[in-house]
């Protein structure tokens, strides 16, 4: 730590890492030391844009540097394991972009070797950590619409390009359901509260042999029931819906969105919980499992983690 902050490393300063660097601006406790990339060109521009102070040409070299606590990986889901175990083998906490990992055998590695280098790993998840939704989680526990019976939730979008050689197009960690979808699953786990007990899917497939689109039809241990969709080639109104036994929830863009609509028979209301960027919420809890020597994070931790590998599971297999 420098000045009583969190040094960030950046591995990989690809596009999802801009938003990242949005976020992160809002955070007190933090500050982004380092970008590394095996373009260095790439790497010296961004570390220009963002005014961030060291720039390292191969990854190695970055995780070498002392002062960097946190790798924030930024890179395709297809190397996520070898790097999460590089930054861990340097002793280095890790905060991976969804989706991290789609093997529950290299899920559990990572985790094990976590612990055993004392280091914090998590998902960069967000739907979890939204502070909307955790104030709908607060109301719900508190009984706001009764008894919840069935949930909804669908993040799809259509690519329309279908350029099969993208990652998103790979069988084995591409696919609608494992890009986007998990956004709907982690959504639906923290709102039934309870493990999966059955998965049905309906699939179709591309050219690739991923799911195009994916339908998912879960049941928890407590008797909820839900329904969530993923799709790299089909468009469909992105929203989540929570139905109690008093009322129901419905929310759009359930994983950045900053407000829901509440209906108690007659009568409506409007929830509005503002935050600065929708990646912040992540970054500040993170930063804040660091600070208090946490090995994983309370809200998406290995076993949070290993139910949404359930659902990806099923998918891939039916």
């Amino acid at each position: 730590m420098l000045d009583g902050k969190v040094c960030f490393g950046i591995l990989g300063p690809g596009k999802i890492s801009h938003r990242f660097m949005k976020g992160i601006a809002f955070a007190n406790n933090a500050l982004v030391l380092a970008v590394a990339s095996r373009d260095f060109e790439k790497a010296q521009v961004y570390a220009k844009q963002y005014d961030i102070k060291r720039v390292y040409q191969d990854y190695k070299t970055m995780l070498e540097d002392p002062d960097i606590d946190i790798i924030y990986i930024a890179t395709i889901p297809g190397v996520h394991h070898e790097q999460i175990m590089m930054c861990l083998d340097h002793h280095k906490h890790v905060l991976c972009e969804k989706p991290m990992l789609a093997d529950q055998d290299d899920l559990r590695q990572c985790f094990a070797y976590a612990a055993k280098q004392g280091c914090f790993l998590m998902e960069a998840q967000k739907a979890p950590f939204n502070y909307l939704n955790r104030v709908i989680k607060k109301r719900i526990d508190e009984g706001l619409i009764g008894d919840i019976k069935y949930i909804e939730a669908s993040y799809c979008y259509d690519t329309f390009a279908k350029r099969y050689d993208h990652w998103v197009f790979n069988y084995e960690d591409g696919g609608g359901m494992f890009d986007v979808g998990v956004y709907a699953i982690a959504y639906a786990n923290m709102m039934a509260d309870s493990k999966i007990l059955k998965v049905q899917s309906m699939v179709n497939r591309t050219p690739t042999g991923c799911d195009g689109f994916a339908v998912s039809m879960l049941e928890y241990d407590n008797g909820v029931k839900a329904l969530v969709k993923g799709a790299i080639e089909l468009q469909t109104e992105n929203k989540a819906m929570i139905y109690g036994t008093k009322g129901y929830i419905e929310t759009y863009n359930f994983w950045k969105n900053e407000e829901a609509t509440i209906y108690l028979g007659d009568q409506k209301e409007i929830l509005k919980v503002p935050m600065p960027s929708d990646f912040f919420c992540e970054i500040e809890h993170a930063i804040e499992c660091v600070l208090q020597n946490r090995l994983q994070s309370p809200i998406m931790s290995e076993t949070q983690n290993l139910e949404i590998l359930k659902v990806l599971d099923h998918v891939k297999s039916v």
